[in-house]
């Protein structure tokens, strides 16, 4: 029979997570600041508090706490660890630990939903894929304001938040109606490129902030007014590097005379080509990218590098887009979106980069 004081201990630790599941986050921060106070080393209680410091817009007090777990709670569990260092955007321990869990730790959905997110970060979207159907099989609902909602609205972007969101209910598509092809993901990538070139404009103008904000926030105003600097002096740089001089030189040929499709046509080529190279950063393989159009490609990619990818393809004039689409556009907007598209894709590139030098298990 359990003392007074392990019941005690029991039941209030039943009656913050009750609270948490009521969304009742003030009340049960104050739950779990005593037990914290008192138990410091239970993880479960470290994780409850966590949540309930996010939810309520404590972040530092939260990442202070997750630091503490990592460093104190000797005996925490991998998942423990993984969701500490997820939030800590320590994204290659994350990933370890949770490649650990799910070898060493009984699976459970929330297991299987923590996997999606920290393969999400990592840039592995098949792994997201697998997770989130894993999960979803063993009884996994996302629900808006839970504490797996907060966790993700915590560790992604606001754009990469909704796109997470995408392949949930493509999955959720998949179990239950039996469809294959990520509907969801693929509209919410392709929209915002459609919407930009469907308006003319001071309508134009307004989508194209939103694109280089998706690509490049925080230098979003520089590629909208020296667009078209900037892409010269990328073009030049590859037209004098060892390896791409002669794709350079064929670009910076097309750039001068204004022929902007048969750039982005090259320039598209280029990302493939380094894509194969990089292959192993996103769980995928050169036979695999040579193999697939570029539509199911870039239901596997990171979301702002599938972005690059279909702007660029936007701007060849592919022979399947619209004939109302096919307008001219200003150079410097059609300069500064592919130059943030470049931009991007490399410096996305060295981030995949250092969190995982290859593919997980």
């Amino acid at each position: 029979m359990d003392s007074p004081q392990v019941t005690d201990f029991l039941t209030a630790i039943s009656e913050a997570e009750k609270l948490t599941k009521k969304h009742d986050y003030k009340t049960a921060l104050k739950r779990y600041e005593s037990l914290f106070n008192e138990n410091p080393l239970n993880e479960k209680i470290c994780l409850g508090y966590v949540c309930c410091q996010l939810a309520t817009g404590e972040t530092s007090k939260a990442l202070s706490t997750c630091t503490f777990l990592l460093q104190n709670i000797k005996e925490a569990t991998f998942t423990g660890r993984a969701q500490a260092s997820l939030i800590l955007d320590d994204r290659k321990q994350a990933l370890h630990d949770v490649e650990s869990a799910l070898i060493h730790e009984q699976r459970n959905n929330q297991l299987y939903f923590l996997a999606a997110v920290i393969h999400y970060k990592a840039g592995f979207i098949g792994h997201v894929f697998q997770n989130l159907r894993a999960a979803i099989q063993n009884g996994f609902e996302w629900i808006d304001d839970d504490p797996p909602d907060i966790l993700v609205q915590r560790v992604l972007a606001p754009n990469e938040f909704t796109d997470l969101e995408q392949i949930y209910l493509d999955v959720l598509d998949e179990i239950h109606a039996g469809h294959q092809q990520g509907q969801n993901r693929w509209f919410f990538i392709n929209m915002p490129i459609f919407d930009f070139l469907s308006v003319s404009g001071t309508e134009q103008k307004s989508q194209t902030e939103n694109l280089i904000h998706r690509l490049v926030p925080n230098e979003k105003t520089k590629f909208i007014k020296q667009g078209y600097q900037i892409l010269e002096s990328i073009l030049r740089d590859f037209a004098r590097s060892k390896t791409d001089a002669h794709f350079g030189l064929e670009a910076e040929k097309q750039f001068q005379s204004g022929n902007f499709p048969d750039l982005a046509r090259l320039l598209l080529g280029l990302l493939l080509h380094h894509l194969k190279q990089f292959s192993a950063y996103f769980g995928l393989t050169p036979e695999l990218i040579d193999q697939s159009q570029l539509q199911t490609l870039i239901l596997y990619l990171p979301y702002t590098i599938a972005v690059d990818l279909l702007l660029l393809y936007s701007f060849s004039e592919p022979k399947d887009q619209p004939a109302e689409m096919k307008k001219k556009i200003d150079r410097n907007i059609l300069s500064g979106l592919m130059a943030a598209c470049l931009d991007n894709f490399y410096k996305s590139v060295d981030l995949y980069r250092g969190t995982t030098k290859s593919p997980p298990s």
